[in-house]
Parts: structure tokens; C-alpha cells; sequence
């Protein structure tokens, strides 16, 4: 018999200046964009641009972003009191690690208090499933990210 009082795993978030300083980005577009990485970051970061070049968005200027190691954790919430993003993105990782306390699908967008969510896989997966010729998760992260972008697509 368990003897905790909580029904959940807690996850202790370090202060919001600890990961505000690796932010990057200028975010004009509002977009938030979280990453876990294995070993280096580069490869992800560069897929990631790939992906949102069709959408007519540029990862330095129109998202802020930042890449974490596997297991680290954050407070969106805390990033967000500093950096106004309309969209979060979020490749790889447990929601909980980084304070998030809804329950997102994989690959579908949900709008919640004015702002969209999008959960994925994490970037490494996909670009590799993608070198393998399996794209059924590249697909279906670009018609999430069509239907969250499809006003820049036009």
C-alpha cells in the first residue's frame, strides 16, 4: 500500500532564471518552441528550421526556443510571464517536467485560454523515422502545424 498523499509524480522545477538565460529566439511570431535533445542539440535545431521554412517562419526571429537535455525541467508558465507566446510547441519530454498540467494528444493541436498547444514527438524521433523512410510522424506533425499556421500558409 502506497502511502503518499499525492496520486502523481512531482517534478521540482528549478528557478525561472536558471533556463531563461538559454532562451533563444526573438519570438515576433509568438512562438514558443521546447526541445529535448540526446547529446546535440545542432541536428534537432536545424530539422526544426527545415520543417518551419514552408510555413513561412523563421526559427531565430519568429520563435523564441530552447533545448533541453533529456530529464531537465522547467515552468513554461514561468517563460511565458516573461515572453508572450500565443503558440507552444513541444517536442519530446513529459508534459509534467515542464509544468504543464493538461493532458495533450501527440500531433493534435488544443487551444486553451487563448492559446495553442501542440505536443510531438521529439525531434530526434522524427527526423530519424524520416532518414528510415517512415514519415507517419513527420506527417502528422506538418497537419498539426498547418492547421496551427494555416493563415501564414496563404
Amino acid at each position: 500500500m502506497s502511502h503518499s498523499f499525492f496520486d502523481f509524480d512531482l517534478f521540482a522545477a528549478p528557478e525561472p532564471g536558471h533556463f531563461l538565460k538559454d532562451l533563444k529566439g526573438r519570438g515576433r511570431a509568438g512562438i514558443l518552441v521546447i526541445f529535448e535533445f540526446d547529446e546535440d542539440a545542432t541536428p534537432d535545431q536545424e530539422y526544426l528550421e527545415a520543417i518551419l521554412r514552408p510555413l513561412k517562419l523563421d526559427l531565430q526571429n519568429d520563435a523564441f526556443f530552447l533545448a533541453l537535455q533529456k530529464k531537465e525541467a522547467i515552468s513554461v508558465a514561468s517563460v511565458l510571464q516573461q515572453y508572450e507566446s500565443k503558440y507552444i510547441l513541444i517536442f519530446g519530454g513529459e508534459l509534467n517536467r515542464f509544468g504543464i498540467r493538461l493532458r495533450l494528444p501527440d500531433y493534435q493541436p488544443v487551444k486553451f485560454q487563448g492559446k495553442y498547444f501542440l505536443k510531438a514527438d521529439s525531434l530526434q524521433q522524427i527526423r530519424t523515422d524520416r532518414e528510415n523512410k517512415d514519415n507517419r510522424r513527420a506527417g502528422a506533425l506538418w497537419n498539426a502545424l498547418k492547421e496551427i499556421f494555416t493563415e501564414r500558409l496563404q
